[in-house]
């Protein structure tokens, strides 16, 4: 596998954890960049919240030298035209027709691909057909990305632009092996056995983000018992906490 770079750093070297979504995304990705004549290039990555789909595109943004971009809840189709513009370091015009040109030609003549995250903020006809036509004037590659009923969404938001997708790429929940990696990332002066990886991979429900929360736990744990290695054994009945908040009870 070739070397994968992140934005996270730790120890001082800067590197990706090479989790499963990731070699995913980007193998879809690259898919809709070589695509032949006459296919169209948009991909839609799409799953639950927590199993590193943000991550995996920007993993993509590294690999591809596309453009990211994060939608936002109050977006408008002027607003998401201009959130484009700036992540390609455009200065936006003054309407959103004179956006969407900039952001057409921009696409058109640089190549990059364009990824669009959180989608399902802006999940609606009108958004969704100005997408539609931008992709259609530059002939870009876009991604986008959503949560679980992204496809069901898509298609009665819009079928036009639902059947441009050319690769519809469910994100998938953390294997083991993804376990084992973010183990490897996240605490690696700390030794954590197979059988208590197999632990934290079943009650964090095999979501990254709870599984690096609980990672941390456990080397909270560790470092404060003074302890190198840690399996289930001697984690005993310690509950592992799931990323969610305590709930008081009042008297």
């Amino acid at each position: 596998m070739a070397e994968i770079r992140s934005i996270n750093k730790i120890g001082g070297a800067s590197q990706w954890a090479p989790l499963s979504n990731l070699k995913l995304a980007a193998n879809a990705l690259g898919r809709a960049i070589n695509r032949s004549a006459g296919m169209h290039g948009v991909v839609a990555l799409y799953g639950n919240t927590g199993i590193g789909k943000t991550q995996s595109a920007l993993y993509c943004e590294n690999k591809y030298g596309a453009v990211y971009v994060q939608c936002q809840r109050l977006w408008s189709k002027k607003a998401t035209l201009t959130g484009m513009a700036r992540a390609m370091g455009i200065h936006p015009g003054r309407t959103a027709i004179d956006i969407f040109d900039q952001v057409a030609e921009q696409l058109r003549l640089s190549k990059r691909p364009i990824i669009l995250d959180e989608v399902d903020y802006i999940v609606g006809k009108e958004i969704l057909d100005v997408l539609r036509d931008l992709y259609e004037v530059s002939r870009c590659t876009l991604m986008i990305i959503g949560e679980e009923l992204l496809p069901r969404t898509l298609k009665a938001a819009s079928p036009r632009f639902h059947n441009r997708v050319l690769v519809w790429q469910p994100a998938s929940f953390a294997t083991p092996d993804d376990a084992r990696k973010l183990a490897d990332y996240y605490v690696p002066d700390l030794a954590i056995s197979d059988d208590m990886l197999a632990h934290i991979l079943e009650e964090s429900g095999e979501v990254a983000t709870r599984i690096r929360l609980m990672l941390d736990e456990v080397r909270h744990v560790a470092e404060a018992e003074g302890i190198g290695r840690v399996d289930r054994a001697a984690w005993g009945k310690r509950q592992l906490a799931a990323g969610d908040g305590p709930v008081r009870s009042f008297r």
